[in-house]
């Protein structure tokens, strides 16, 4: 009977109360650490809108230095700076690298009143 009992004792592994004890463990991180995650990405898309918001009233003030109108799409005011940012024109004059994306992936397009450029938002999100 004795030896029975090594024998068991012997093996290598884990119990199922071990490896239930660990899930509990994880699980308890993962509802700790996900909703951080998850916030800090908003955050972040956040500030990459204002950063490309940034950098385009930066092309925009330049581009109107240089040309005395606003950089606009079809059916905008070029001359009061109303409609959306003509990106195209930007980069063609090479004041920006290339048009930013919505940090959101919503297709939108940054737009200006007055020659001032606005921030996208998060989507659905009300100024």
């Amino acid at each position: 009977m004795d030896f029975a009992f090594k024998r068991v004792r012997q093996q290598k592994g884990f119990t199922l109360i071990e490896l239930l004890v660990v899930i509990a463990i994880l699980a308890v991180l993962a509802a700790i650490v996900v909703p951080r995650v998850v916030s800090n990405i908003g955050e972040a898309r956040a500030s990459a809108d204002l950063a490309n918001r940034a950098m385009l009233q930066s092309a925009v003030e330049r581009y109107f230095i240089a040309h005395s109108t606003f950089p606009v799409a079809a059916g905008g005011d070029a001359t009061l700076g109303d409609g959306t940012v003509d990106t195209t024109t930007l980069t063609t004059e090479k004041l920006i690298s290339s048009g930013p994306t919505d940090p959101w992936k919503a297709g939108r397009t940054y737009a200006m009143e007055g020659g001032v450029v606005s921030a996208l938002g998060a989507p659905g999100a009300t100024p």
